[in-house]
């Protein structure tokens, strides 16, 4: 005599219940490893980055550095001064450095254009600095106030999701960058100061 496998109807539901539990859980584990990794993915971008100063504070008496990591966009003469644009890109780490010691006289932060910032250095030269986010509801942010004393490499804030850097130098200034150069923020040389204290 031949005997059939037999299931009830309260075991197929139970059976199709953990079937469907198993499945909602490995699609659970799955979305939770993505976003875990995409979270650190993004804080990542936000990691301060550390600098050697010892070699570079002996000669950062007349030198500018890039606050930033990116590319340069632009490198124009105005009638009173010179602009250099870096671009920073969406996938470039977002924090913001001090390209030189010196005293931020001035500290703006203006609804949908960005941060600007004056440093003015030991010789009274002043160099302006105008960071500009790529969207205008991730702001950048910038840890300074007017008066604030920084030294060279120093972590000044960072600009989510990348943006644009505006810096407007003297005309004695000489620009060490061309367009389409990749800066990396504290190694790249941005501008040089004849003789004089930055």
């Amino acid at each position: 005599m031949t005997t059939f496998f037999f299931l009830s109807h309260k075991m197929i539901i139970r059976v199709c219940l953990i079937y469907f539990l198993l499945l909602w859980l490995g699609i659970f584990i799955l979305e939770a490893s993505i976003l875990f990794f995409l979270f650190i993915g993004i804080i990542s971008l936000f990691r301060r980055k550390n600098f050697d100063l010892r070699n570079k504070r002996a000669i950062a008496q007349t030198i500018l550095y890039s606050p930033v990591f990116g590319k340069c966009h632009s490198v124009k003469t105005l009638e009173d001064s010179q602009r250099v644009v870096l671009n920073v890109g969406f996938i470039d780490l977002y924090g913001l450095y001090a390209s030189g010691t010196g005293e931020f006289v001035e500290v703006r932060h203006e609804e949908n254009e960005g941060c600007h910032m004056k440093l003015k250095a030991k010789s009274n030269d002043s160099v302006q600095f105008s960071f500009i986010s790529r969207f205008s509801f991730f702001p950048a942010q910038v840890f300074l106030r007017a008066g604030d004393k920084v030294k060279l490499g120093a972590n000044i804030g960072y600009l989510p999701f990348g943006g644009k850097v505006v810096i407007d130098l003297p005309l004695n200034a000489k620009i060490l960058l061309k367009p389409k150069d990749k800066v990396k923020a504290f190694s790249s040389l941005l501008a040089s100061f004849n003789n004089e204290e930055l």
